[in-house]
C-alpha cells in the first residue's frame, strides 16, 4: 500500500486585506463604544447624586405675596378674552346662509345681533306691509337652524314717505 503525504508548508498563505481591515475596524468601534457607554454611565451617576442632593436640600422658599387687586383685575381681563373667543367661534357661516335662505325683495334687513350667553339671534328689520313681515317670520319659523321664533315688536314708519314696518324677531338656534 502506498502512502499519500501532504505537506502545506509548501503552500503559500495569503492575507486577505479587505478581511483584515474590517477586524481593526471593528475591534476600534467596539472600543469608541464601550468608551462612550462608560461616559454616559458616569453622566448619569453625577445626575442622580445631583437629584438625591437637591432632594435632600432643605431650603425653604418664600411665596410671592399676590396683590388681591391685581388678581381680580386678571380674572377679569381673562373672562373678557373667553368671551371674545366665544363670540370669535359663533355659527356665523351657519346663521348667514340662513338668512340667505329667507331672503326676501319686500324685507330689509337692519341689524343681526347674536347672544352667544343666551345663544340667541336678534333680527332687526324693515318691511313694506304687515304681511311681508309676517311672510318672512314664517320663513323664519321653518328653518331648521332655529327654535322658539317670537316677534318681539312691530311699528309703523315711513321710508321715503313709503309706508312701512319696522319689526324685531328674535329666536334661539
Amino acid at each position: 500500500m502506498s502512502t499519500i503525504t501532504l505537506n502545506h508548508a509548501l503552500a503559500v498563505k495569503r492575507v486577505n486585506l479587505t478581511a483584515l481591515v474590517l477586524l481593526v475596524t471593528g475591534v476600534l468601534i467596539n472600543c469608541l463604544i464601550i468608551n462612550y457607554h462608560q461616559s454616559l454611565l458616569n453622566d448619569t451617576r453625577k445626575l442622580e447624586a445631583n437629584i438625591d442632593a437637591l432632594s435632600r436640600a432643605k431650603s425653604v422658599r418664600y411665596l410671592p405675596k399676590v396683590n388681591v387687586n391685581n388678581s381680580a383685575q386678571k380674572t377679569h381681563d381673562i373672562a373678557a378674552v373667553n368671551a371674545a373667543i366665544a363670540e370669535i367661534v359663533l355659527p356665523w357661516n351657519a346663521i348667514f346662509k340662513m338668512l340667505e335662505a329667507t331672503k326676501s325683495d319686500a324685507v330689509k334687513l337692519l341689524a343681526v345681533e347674536p347672544s352667544i350667553k343666551k345663544q340667541t339671534l336678534r333680527i332687526t328689520a324693515l318691511a313694506l306691509d304687515v304681511d311681508n313681515m309676517m311672510a318672512y317670520v314664517d320663513s323664519l319659523i321653518q328653518q331648521k337652524m332655529l327654535k322658539n321664533v317670537a316677534l318681539v315688536s312691530q311699528e309703523s314708519a315711513e321710508v321715503n314717505g313709503q309706508p312701512a314696518v319696522h319689526f324685531v324677531v328674535e329666536t334661539a338656534w
